[in-house]
């Protein structure tokens, strides 16, 4: 699919209310889509990673070989300390779970697309990023 179109589709997804996890599930699908016709995967690794993990149930890409390396670091030491994530000091680990990192791709390729990013910020986080993972909003 080309580019344009790609960014059409979500440019028309944005402009309605996200309410439903299969919107979110489609937003994620066209970002994914757009990254790779963009070539731009490995520019937003957590963004691509995140994309790639609404859509299948196993990842065995070089990110999740990494992201599983660093739960199994933070596994050792709470076994040893009991310390919880955000006091763990395993920063990628911490962005990644507090999603600091996927906002801040996902925002950054976004406006690159040329997409309105600052007009989505607040309803995106408030639907996509908090509802659908139990955050608070």
């Amino acid at each position: 699919m080309a580019i344009p179109a790609l960014i059409d589709k979500l440019s028309k997804e944005f402009e309605i209310d996200i309410t439903t996890e299969r919107q979110v599930v489609y937003i994620l699908v066209e970002t994914r889509k757009l990254l790779e016709q963009k070539g731009q995967k490995a520019h937003f690794p957590v963004l691509t990673f995140c994309c790639d993990w609404a859509l299948h149930t196993k990842l065995s890409g070089a990110f999740a070989r990494k992201v599983i390396g660093f739960l199994n670091d933070y596994q050792e030491l709470f076994d040893r300390t009991g310390r919880k994530i955000d006091d763990a000091h395993i920063t990628e680990l911490f962005n990644l779970t507090d999603q600091i990192t996927f906002r801040e791709q996902f925002f950054a390729f976004l406006s690159v697309s040329g997409l309105p990013v600052p007009q989505l910020v607040e309803k995106l986080y408030r639907t996509l990023f908090a509802r659908f993972a139990g955050l608070p909003a």
